[in-house]
């Protein structure tokens, strides 16, 4: 708490860089609720891409995924980058291979095996398994989970009729919110089958 108070100082002095000429300051209380917030964000993302970095494509088990999926991060993904659907199309594609839209542990690590597996593909945003599927402006993981604000792209979700989630593999962090009737290449993720 002492250094959130000390970064609330160095941030709102009197000519700093975070406060403007003309912006109203703001109370004390509010301005460390929201800098604890940007800071819990800050460590969730840092977290993740820094698992996402030590985790090496071979896993110490020894995973099966069935053809077409293939294992990475601990997880069977399947990466369609030659047939464009719509979120929803997409989605019955999956799961017609027993599978669903991916919701990868590690959004970043997914982001790193396309660059890694597919480096010549022109195909920049892939589908995944989030959206905002009715439930006002809650963005979900097709499990119900909530998507972590530190895998959104810079200035995402941006709004308007955008309620579908598609992963960039090039940016960083890579989630952008889509029109769910555009038409994109998708990534499946099926269960992992540990051998006996």
């Amino acid at each position: 708490m002492i250094a959130i108070k000390a970064l609330v100082e160095l941030l709102t002095e009197d000519g700093g860089a975070a406060a403007g000429a003309g912006d109203a300051k703001k109370p004390e209380g509010e301005q460390e609720s929201e800098l604890a917030a940007l800071m819990k964000d800050l460590a969730s993302a840092v977290r993740n891409n820094t698992k996402a970095l030590l985790t090496t494509m071979e896993e110490k088990e020894e995973l099966q995924c069935a053809p077409p999926f293939f294992a990475a991060g601990g997880e069977c993904f399947y990466v369609n980058n030659r047939k464009r659907l719509t979120w929803v199309e997409a989605q019955t594609f999956c799961r017609g291979l027993g599978g669903d839209l991916a919701e990868p542990d590690r959004v970043n690590m997914l982001r790193a095996v396309l660059l890694q597996k597919y480096p010549a593909d022109e195909n920049q945003f892939f589908w995944v398994g989030a959206s905002v599927n009715g439930t006002g402006k809650a963005w979900k993981w097709v499990s119900g989970r909530n998507v972590s604000r530190g895998d959104w792209g810079t200035d995402q979700p941006d709004g308007g009729n955008e309620n579908c989630v598609v992963l960039s593999r090039d940016e960083f962090p890579a989630l952008h919110d889509s029109p769910c009737y555009t038409q994109t290449m998708f990534i499946c993720e099926k269960a992992v089958v540990i051998p006996n």
